[in-house]
């Protein structure tokens, strides 16, 4: 028993031992292994004694033992020489990966065109035009065969691309023109300044927009008169089509010169009228062609272009936009056909045609064709007895549109016409508007008793008049003129619309002067000086259309007292009492309240103002619109709210259909709306009769109607036979001279609202 347990014993430390030995041989080289190897064969072939497992494990145990220090034994490269070249070489695998790897680069684009190699150098625009300047030649040629080919083809289709074609190149000689003036430009006013700068001067450079007016200038200096005109009328019809930009028109303090707010009846509503028209002297000479090639259509096609948008005038800039190109288009329908059919039928004889620089008076031509002394000795005598003839009544007056002429006018219930407008240019004569149309206007009214007063300047007409009044030639040539055309016209007055004397509230484009104002008077004494000189027997009234307050002190505010001069000269002061509030305010409020309040002011606002400076109330006339203005809300309005809630930001809405888009005549100007409703589309569309989505209120404060569309959150303030009785009383009671009317063809087909203020004649 005890021997088993010996044995047993004995396995286990052999197994022990065994173990151990195949722990360290896994951690022994083959090179220590062989040596160990070595050592067992060489003491077997020499007869030695063999060697013992002890001494084996005592071996490897110390092979395993030198492993483990690790990074302390350092092998030379006679270590880590093979011993026999059969043998695999052993070299550390602790040798560090690189971390940056060689990446071959692209080959670089190589491009064929020495002109985009770095090596060619910068681009040159001379020397480039210089090297290509032979091309323009080949242009011109080109150009001429074109037009030789377009002569020659016969296909319509062919033709009229060859046409676009040869159009595109005359376009871009144009530009290549322009742009070389320009570059000329520049470079003069570049050697101008570093002249000034030799000198010893600070340097000076121009703002962008003095730069462009410096190009304006030069382009316009070699042009003559009629290509102005015709650049201007281009650019014009190209701002009607851009979108507006926000009024940035803001309501000031009673005693600050705030005219935006209160006369933009006579804004930019005519921006386009001037599409449909053209000026007198062209229409003079299209009707002379037309009545030698007694071609009536091409005459009426003529008169249809006839005054372009030159007319972009009357009263303020918050209208920024009112009678756009529908008045072009009714005119050219309406006033063409019967210009061309009344200049082809007067100059049909021999004698008429000789004597066509007399023809003012064409029945009377046509009558008298037999004999030449009859003609002109009626003509004479016509124009003598309109001359001579007075017309005082002067109670009621509205403005005649000469691009929008209404059909039917109710002369029995008028005492005076202002035709709007003629318009002065740079030098003073006299534009933009119809002479045919005018005659016809004068003869009709005469005919009924009613006399005419032509309207000078406007909104777009008073650009050049604080240049033309700041010096004594051009201010007398303008009167020359204005006395001329009442002559020639048989006028019976003038009316001065200039907007604004020394206002920022003028058009954009328009130049100011701190003696505006006393300007202003000289011309209105001037002119009634040359009037009475001229027409002794016969008193032809003066009038003024005059913001919602007094004219602009130096200082651009209003005048708390004018000279005595404005009330002894002029005749008649037409009040601009409307528009006191619009989309430039924060809330919404009437049109044209009579009485003022917190909110706005109203027509006796403006009376008191005006009053207080010195002019008597019996020379002042309550202006008054056929038309509403339409507004946004951002809150609904209830029977309980009121008028006054808020609006929906400071964009013009659109008002009714004869609302559209137009742009006054300066560079840059944006088109817009006036929200302008006209009192026939009120009617017309059912807002009287709570019809269409419209509900109608009063306002009792303001003595003025208005009415709400919920569904478009749309409100509009307007005057209705109601608020326009309201008036009369004030304007019998206070002994005011009575109503001007902005415009006649606004009021519907039964002259309601016409009918209405007629208590001011009794």
């Amino acid at each position: 028993e005890e021997s088993d347990e010996e044995s047993s014993e004995d396995e286990q430390e052999k197994s022990r031992h065994l173990a151990k030995m195949k722990r360290d041989l896994a951690h022994v080289s083959f090179e220590q292994l062989a040596e160990i190897n070595g050592k067992m064969e060489s003491s077997d072939q020499g007869g030695k004694k063999k060697i013992s497992k002890a001494q084996i494990l005592k071996d490897v145990e110390g092979a395993a033992g030198k492993l483990k220090k690790k990074n302390k034994v350092k092998l030379s490269k006679d270590d880590m020489k093979r011993e026999n070249k059969h043998r695999p070489m052993e070299m550390s695998s602790k040798k560090a990966v690189g971390r940056f790897r060689s990446v071959v680069p692209l080959q670089a684009e190589k491009r064929r065109d020495p002109r985009f190699d770095k090596l060619s150098g910068n681009f040159n625009q001379d020397l480039y035009e210089k090297s290509y300047g032979f091309l323009k030649e080949y242009n011109k040629s080109e150009m001429e065969m074109l037009k030789d080919r377009i002569k020659k083809e016969r296909d319509t289709d062919t033709q009229e691309n060859l046409k676009m074609m040869l159009t595109r190149m005359v376009s871009a000689e144009k530009t290549d023109e322009d742009k070389k003036r320009k570059q000329n430009l520049i470079r003069e006013r570049k050697k101008q300044e570093a002249e000034l700068v030799k000198q010893g001067k600070k340097p000076f450079f121009l703002k962008n927009s003095e730069k462009r007016k410096l190009e304006l200038m030069d382009r316009y200096q070699k042009m003559g008169d009629k290509a102005v005109d015709r650049v201007l009328e281009k650019r014009r019809k190209k701002n009607t089509t851009k979108d507006r930009k926000r009024l940035p028109f803001k309501r000031r303090s009673a005693d600050t010169c705030d005219v935006k707010s209160i006369s933009r009846h006579h804004t930019i509503k005519h921006t386009n009228h001037h599409t449909a028209h053209g000026s007198g002297k062209k229409a003079k000479k299209s009707s002379k062609k037309s009545a030698k090639k007694v071609t009536k259509k091409k005459h009426a096609t003529k008169h249809a272009s006839k005054h372009s948008v030159k007319h972009a005038s009357k009263h303020s800039v918050k209208h920024t936009s009112k009678h756009s190109v529908k008045h072009a288009s009714k005119h050219s329908v309406k006033h063409a056909s019967k210009h061309s059919v009344k200049h082809a039928s007067k100059h049909t004889t021999k004698h008429a045609s000789k004597h066509s620089k007399h023809s003012k008076h064409s029945k009377h031509a046509s009558k008298h064709t037999s004999k030449h002394a009859s003609k002109h000795a009626t003509k004479k005598t016509t124009k003598a007895s309109n001359s001579n003839k007075s017309y005082p009544n002067h109670k009621i007056i509205a403005y005649v549109l000469d691009w929008a002429i209404p059909k039917n006018i109710k002369w029995s219930e008028l005492d005076h016409i202002a035709y709007a407008f003629a318009e002065p240019n740079a030098k003073g004569a006299l534009k933009n508007f119809d002479s045919a149309n005018l005659k016809s206007v004068v003869t009709q009214a005469h005919k009924n008793n009613v006399g005419v007063s032509i309207s000078v300047a406007g909104w777009s007409g008073s650009i050049h008049m604080s240049a033309l009044l700041n010096s004594n030639s051009t201010r007398e040539t303008l009167v020359k003129n204005i006395v001329g055309m009442v002559k020639k016209f048989s006028l019976d007055g003038v009316n001065i619309d200039w907007e604004f004397p020394n206002s920022a509230d003028s058009i954009s484009c328009a130049s100011r002067n701190a003696n505006d104002t006393a300007n202003f008077l000289t011309l209105i004494q001037l002119l009634r000086e040359k009037l009475d000189a001229e027409f002794p027997k016969v008193h032809k009234v003066i009038t003024v259309a005059a913001s919602n307050n007094p004219f602009a002190d130096s200082n651009g505010y209003s005048s708390k007292k004018l000279d005595a001069g404005w009330a002894s000269t002029v005749d008649y002061f037409y009040l601009m009492s409307y528009e006191y509030n619009g989309n430039w305010n924060d809330v919404a409020g009437p049109n044209a309240a009579l009485q003022g309040s917190s909110h706005g002011w109203g027509v006796e606002t403006s009376v008191n103002l005006w009053y207080n400076a010195g002019i008597p109330k019996s020379k002042m006339h309550v202006g008054v619109t056929f038309y509403g203005k339409a507004l946004k809300t951002s809150q609904a309005i209830t029977s309980t709210s009121g008028m006054y809630v808020k609006l929906d930001g400071h964009y013009q809405i659109q008002g009714d259909k004869y609302d559209e888009l137009a742009a006054d005549p300066c560079p840059k100007a944006v088109a817009g709306y006036t929200g302008e409703y006209q009192w026939r589309s009120i009617v017309a569309n059912g807002i009287l009769d709570n019809k269409n989505g419209w509900t109608t209120y009063w306002d009792e404060q303001s003595q003025t109607p208005y009415a709400y569309h919920s569904e478009n959150s749309t409100f509009l303030s307007y005057d209705n036979p109601k608020s326009l009785e309201a008036k009369v009383d004030y304007v019998n009671k206070q002994g005011l001279a009575g109503f001007m009317v902005w415009s006649l063809e606004m009021d519907d087909s039964k002259h309601t609202l016409l009918k209405t203020i007629q208590g001011v004649r009794k």
